[in-house]
């Protein structure tokens, strides 16, 4: 996406220049598509900025402000790149040559911040299959989903209040998402206090970044320990289950429209999930998931056997997985 935006400033700074000296010299064309890719390339880096420094902000401080960053800097690098293009005379009244640099900088700053934006709403994944049509008719995919769910938030909610409890846990989703995007994990639904997080099989199973994911989580949250004790008193803890199979995934709705999966695979995963506090263990993979697996041998695994889950007829064997310690031990 960002490399699409700074060729796209290239070739928006070269039709400016292409205007204002009304001709299409070769100077004159490499002066504005590099004053085009100059705009475009500190548009990016101020985004990557911005993106840390904004992320918990509402979406309408996070568009405007990137919004008139990027049109700041168009009109900069316009007012200052089009005085003098070599070889070629301009002769433009600066009000005129400004008020053109405003309106383009502002409506591509504009477009870009809104794009960027939904990209954050909507995931990377979800807005270019609306963008591509890739699931405008369902099709049969293997996927991978994991059910990340906070231990006794219930508890945690009375304790701390309801409204507080909202705070400490977006708070909390906001610290593990980074972890999710590194591990490639698509983010499909939160359901009060619960990550619904999907892969499609080879891309989870690579380098077992699907299970990997759980324990990044569990880096992530003891080391913003102190801060969440601190703020809110409490600490958060996640049970995980994991499991892979066929789903039905198509665009789904109409005003609302998401992406969504239909399957036995989905539902068979949040039964997993629960069985979670039923044995006391972190993390649950079905046999199906494990098997799978690139490296098992990097993990301290117990084969519990066939399990009867709730609403399913067939049993299904489960593991419960341990990262394994440098010295060997879960």
């Amino acid at each position: 996406m960002l490399i699409q935006f700074v060729l796209l400033g290239g070739l928006f700074g070269l039709a400016i220049v292409s205007t204002i000296a009304k001709t299409f010299a070769p100077r004159a064309v490499l002066h504005g598509a590099l004053m085009g890719f100059v705009i475009s390339f500190l548009s990016v880096v101020g985004n990557m900025v911005l993106q840390k420094r904004l992320r918990k902000k509402s979406f309408r401080v996070f568009v405007l402000a990137k919004t008139f960053y990027i049109a700041a800097l168009g009109v900069l690098v316009v007012n200052f790149g089009t005085r003098w293009i070599p070889g070629i005379p301009v002769d433009v009244s600066r009000p005129f040559l400004l008020l053109m640099a405003i309106l383009f900088s502002f409506a591509i700053s504009l477009l870009f911040s809104m794009v960027m934006g939904l990209q954050r709403m909507l995931g990377k994944e979800v807005l270019l299959s609306f963008f591509t049509g890739k699931y405008h008719k369902p099709v049969e995919e293997q996927r991978i989903f994991m059910f990340l769910d906070m231990v006794s938030s219930t508890t945690v909610a009375e304790q701390i209040g309801h409204i507080k409890f909202y705070e400490f846990l977006n708070e909390v989703f906001f610290d593990i998402t980074p972890d999710i995007l590194e591990a490639n994990g698509q983010i499909y639904k939160y359901v009060g206090d619960e990550v619904i997080i999907s892969w499609p099989l080879k891309v989870g199973v690579r380098h077992n970044q699907c299970v990997e994911l759980y324990f990044a989580v569990q880096q992530t949250l003891a080391t913003h320990l102190q801060a969440y004790t601190e703020k809110y008193g409490v600490k958060p803890y996640f049970r995980a289950g994991m499991h892979m199979g066929k789903v039905i995934v198509g665009e789904i709705g109409d005003f609302k429209r998401e992406i969504g999966f239909l399957g036995d695979t989905v539902n068979t995963t949040a039964r997993i999930q629960e069985m979670c506090k039923v044995k006391q263990q972190d993390l649950l993979l079905s046999e199906d998931l494990y098997t799978h697996l690139q490296y098992p041998e990097a993990y301290e695994a117990h084969n519990f056997g066939l399990m009867h889950l709730r609403g399913r007829k067939e049993e299904i064997a489960i593991f419960s997985v341990h990262k394994k310690t440098a010295t060997g031990a879960s």
